[in-house]
């Protein structure tokens, strides 16, 4: 009997141990620090990155919904969706070199109903292929009342896609008095901050 409770205790040292190593290094782990601005670049929209949460970017979106009858002798009337151009735009952001980034923040100020996170880790040159990752981390992320968005990344990135879905921009809707066909913008997309953290 005394044997049998001797080698349970020992069995649950094991065990214990076996749970308490890693959580110990992984709280050994220094903590994920901010990127420097100075080491972000983004041609299109630099305040994206400039390090100052009181600047903004306006991502212009190029697109709209068109809504015409499908069929004039209905009644009511019922109509056709249809978006010209796109309701999505994207952002471009490159490191001064290759880095382990843990996550990054994005602070909006305009409701994000989704977006994809993408990394690359070569150059991206144009007409040689698609070089970019998909972060699976981001599938369901949006921000409503400008929330902020944390999306994990946990790998080394060179360049960082930002690809923002828009809401349609009822109040600015228009409709052609000939045609009874009704235009509905998509809103831009503010962002005034994203922030990089990693080791």
């Amino acid at each position: 009997m005394k044997r049998l409770n001797w080698i349970t205790r020992v069995k649950c040292l094991i065990f214990l141990s076996i749970l308490l190593v890693p959580g110990c290094a992984i709280l050994n782990q220094p903590p994920a620090t901010e990127i420097p601005a100075a080491e972000l670049r983004c041609e299109d929209y630099p305040r994206l990155i400039d390090g100052n949460m009181g600047t903004s970017s306006i991502l212009k979106v190029k697109g709209s919904i068109e809504k015409e009858y499908r069929d004039a002798f209905i009644r009511p009337p019922r109509y056709q969706d249809s978006i010209q151009g796109t309701n999505k735009v994207r952002a471009l952001i490159q490191l001064n070199s290759r880095k382990y980034v843990t996550y990054i923040e994005i602070h909006p100020v305009s409701n994000i109903p989704s977006l994809t996170v993408e990394t690359a880790i070569v150059e991206v040159v144009q007409g040689q292929g698609d070089p970019f990752t998909r972060i699976p981390d981001n599938r369901r992320a949006k921000s409503e009342n400008a929330s902020v968005i944390r999306v994990n990344i946990e790998r080394e990135v060179l360049f960082l896609r930002l690809t923002v879905s828009s809401e349609r921009d009822r109040a600015k809707s228009t409709r052609e008095p000939s045609t009874d066909k009704i235009k509905i913008p998509f809103k831009d997309i503010v962002i005034r901050e994203i922030k990089f953290y990693g080791k």
